[in-house]
């Protein structure tokens, strides 16, 4: 059962995209495109798929509000979901989500920076979206570990978006994710199928966000 649980939920994933976009496509009619309504479709969105997902989420502290640059810990591929929900932020990652089907699209119409990491030009880009984005009066959510960790202490971080931060005198929120299970984890040695299916599958799952101050 946990099985067809784990794709039920991946499908509803899918599913519900074209639908929320499609509210969204027919309002940017009417108004014009706004990515403040973007964000507002997507948080609602995120709203259902979290309770789809089974996903608890507890929270610490106060979510940021005004623009800035929210930085946090990466422990597997849901806790973005948890997190853009309570943040209204514009994630960045890797360019490769840009093909994935149905999600991609939707992630770009919503709101995201993609990155190609191993790309000087396309890191430099991201770091001037980045600086655009605040500027107009956006979050943006950064993993400064560059990838998930699954150890108790976060990795090295990457400095490029601290360094425009401190430029510009942008505040930075940090936040901080932890799940309840140990299992929750996305380990080195694990692919994504094995994860998917280990986090999928089980009837809810325990996220804290703790939000600290700017």
């Amino acid at each position: 059962m946990g099985i067809i649980l784990a794709y039920a939920r991946l499908l509803s994933i899918l599913f519900f995209i074209p639908i929320f976009l499609l509210f969204y496509f027919v309002r940017s009619i009417i108004g014009g495109p706004d990515m403040r309504v973007a964000l507002t479709v997507r948080r609602f969105y995120l709203i259902l798929i979290n309770r789809i997902l089974g996903l608890k989420i507890q929270l610490k502290g106060t979510p940021p509000t005004g623009a800035g640059l929210c930085v946090a810990n990466h422990r597997n591929f849901i806790d973005p979901f948890a997190i853009i929900r309570w943040t209204d932020a514009l994630p960045v990652a890797k360019a490769e989500i840009a093909n994935y089907p149905i999600i991609g699209k939707g992630a770009a119409i919503t709101g995201i920076i993609y990155v190609n990491r191993k790309s000087k030009d396309s890191r430099f880009q991201t770091k001037q979206q980045i600086n655009t984005w605040i500027q107009k009066g956006f979050k943006v959510l950064i993993y400064p570990e560059g990838t998930v960790n699954a150890a108790d202490t976060t990795a090295d971080f990457k400095m490029g978006s601290f360094k425009i931060a401190a430029r510009s005198n942008y505040p930075v929120f940090p936040i901080a994710v932890e799940f309840e299970h140990r299992s929750d984890r996305w380990l080195p040695n694990q692919s994504i199928m094995t994860i998917f299916k280990q986090i999928l599958s089980k009837p809810q799952s325990v996220l804290t966000l703790s939000f600290g101050k700017a």
